[in-house]
């Protein structure tokens, strides 16, 4: 029987015959969208509660442009990765169509979705004991930081890395099943495109 999903085994779900969905990429995708606003209002949330310099009537206009640039960030990350997965697997000899290079790049976003909401999930837990008198967002959110707990923090970049291996296999098997490539070949694309992931949400 093929999966509904390819999290967990990617090259099954992809051997069926039929078209890629973009509508199941699209869908994914604002999964991992919806994921990132709700992690950055929640983290938003606490920090404008701990600041004591910021008025709380500035939060309401933050969170809508936060929206706003997490969805051009998330769009733009897919379509990196997109570009990469295809581009590199085009080079190195492989067939497949660009359509499911898009929902493929999806799905690995799907990865990353889960290790955002549990980021999420944990950000309560790295409130200041004490309020910050800053007024500069930029320095709020460095003491913010700054006084998270140290197993917060490992747990933070152990989701990291756990999202970035799932999301890798799940492109690696993908592209080597849907693009007549080898696994070792699709494997060093999907490695490339998942370095852009951190990369670009740091930028942003």
């Amino acid at each position: 029987m093929v999966p509904t999903t390819p999290l967990f085994d990617p090259e099954e779900y992809f051997s069926r015959e039929g078209d890629a969905s973009l509508t199941t990429a699209i869908t994914v995708t604002a999964v991992f969208w919806i994921a990132m606003v709700a992690y950055m209002s929640i983290y938003m949330w606490y920090l404008f509660d701990v600041a004591t310099e910021l008025p709380e009537a500035s939060l309401g206009g933050i969170i809508p442009l936060t929206a706003l640039l997490m969805g051009l960030t998330v769009l733009l990350i897919w379509l990196l990765i997109t570009t990469i997965l295809h581009g590199i697997t085009r080079v190195a000899g492989g067939s497949g169509s660009l359509k499911t290079t898009f929902e493929i790049a999806a799905w690995g976003l799907g990865a990353y979705a889960i290790a955002v909401f549990a980021q999420a999930a944990t950000t309560p837990f790295t409130v200041p004991s004490e309020s910050i008198t800053a007024e500069d967002p930029a320095d709020i959110a460095v003491q913010f930081a700054a006084e998270a707990p140290l197993s917060i923090a490992i747990i933070t970049l152990l989701t990291l890395a756990v999202a970035t291996v799932w999301a890798v296999y799940i492109w690696t098997y993908s592209m080597a099943q849907t693009h007549d490539i080898s696994v070792r070949r699709a494997a060093a694309a999907s490695i490339i495109a998942a370095v852009f992931v951190p990369l670009v949400l740091g930028v942003f």
